[in-house]
C-alpha cells in the first residue's frame, strides 16, 4: 500500500514566502496547496482535504488572526494543525495568535529545518 500523501495548506500574500513554503514541502513529501489570501484560503479548505495549515498572520482583506478564528468555527477544521508565520515577534500577537486557535508560531524569516520540526510536531500530536 502507498504512502498517504500529506496535503498543507499554505496561505500568504507574498509569493516569494509561498514558493519558499511550497519548495520546502515538496522537498521533504509533503503536497503543498496554496492561497494567496484568507479568503482564498477558506475557499481552498472547501475543495481540499488538508492535514495541515500554515498561515501568514498579515494579509489584505482577511488577515491570518480572521482568517484562523473562522477555520476554527468549522466543525469539519476544529482540529486541523494551523501554524502561524508572521514577521514580528512580539509576544501580543503571538498570545492573540493562540487565542485565535493557532497550535504554533513561527517568525520569518523561515529557518526549513525549524518549520520541518514544527509540522512534523504537529501533524503526529
Amino acid at each position: 500500500m502507498a504512502d498517504r500523501v500529506r496535503v498543507i495548506l499554505v496561505i500568504d500574500d507574498d509569493e516569494t514566502v509561498l514558493n519558499q513554503v511550497s519548495n520546502i514541502l515538496k522537498e521533504s513529501g509533503f503536497q503543498p496547496v496554496t492561497a494567496s489570501n484568507g479568503l482564498d484560503g477558506l475557499k481552498q479548505l472547501g475543495s481540499s482535504t488538508v492535514e495541515m495549515i500554515i498561515l501568514d498572520v498579515n494579509m489584505p482583506e482577511l488577515d491570518g488572526m480572521q482568517t484562523c478564528r473562522l477555520v476554527r468555527a468549522n466543525e469539519k477544521h476544529r482540529n486541523t494543525p494551523i501554524l502561524m508565520l508572521t514577521a514580528r515577534g512580539d509576544i501580543t500577537d503571538m498570545m492573540e495568535a493562540r487565542k485565535m486557535g493557532a497550535d504554533d508560531y513561527l517568525v520569518k524569516p523561515l529557518d526549513s529545518n525549524t518549520l520541518l520540526r514544527k509540522i512534523e510536531r504537529l501533524i503526529t500530536r
